[in-house]
């Protein structure tokens, strides 16, 4: 009977010391990956961007709307938004690129300090891709 329980418990600290290592392989890992840094060892955090964003449609302002609904955003404590650029707008026929409604959004949107101004490449078949080629 001892011997039954010498193993019983021999197999609960084995359980137990297992979990303990996967969760310090975890956070390891996510420390690695994810460049997470511990504030209590360093003051040399890197900077990351805010998370409050906001996906937004503002090619559909006037610029007046525009203005208003930036300063409604800002005001609300977002720092970045992102916008669509639908290629079906780009290039409505073949050839001919329209780029001043996009044009105006990004103009617009350098204006605001706290949303930084960039673009991220790629395209979404279901709000209309490039044709192969372009």
């Amino acid at each position: 009977m001892k011997k039954k329980w010498l193993l019983w418990w021999g197999c609960v600290l084995l359980v137990m010391g297992s979990l303990a290592g996967a969760v310090a392989t975890l956070d390891r890992r996510a420390y690695a990956v994810r460049g997470w840094e511990n504030a209590t060892d360093t003051l040399a955090l890197p900077y990351r961007l805010p998370l409050a964003g906001v996906n937004v449609d503002l090619a559909q302002y006037s610029p007046d709307e525009l203005s208003t609904q930036l300063d409604r955003i800002v005001s609300a404590g977002f720092t970045w938004v992102r916008q669509p650029f639908l290629w079906q707008d780009i290039e409505p026929e073949q050839g001919g690129y329209t780029w001043a409604l996009y044009d105006a959004v990004v103009a617009a949107v350098g204006d605001y300090p706290p949303l930084p101004t960039g673009c991220r490449a790629g395209w979404d078949s279901t709000l209309g891709a490039p044709p192969s080629g372009s």
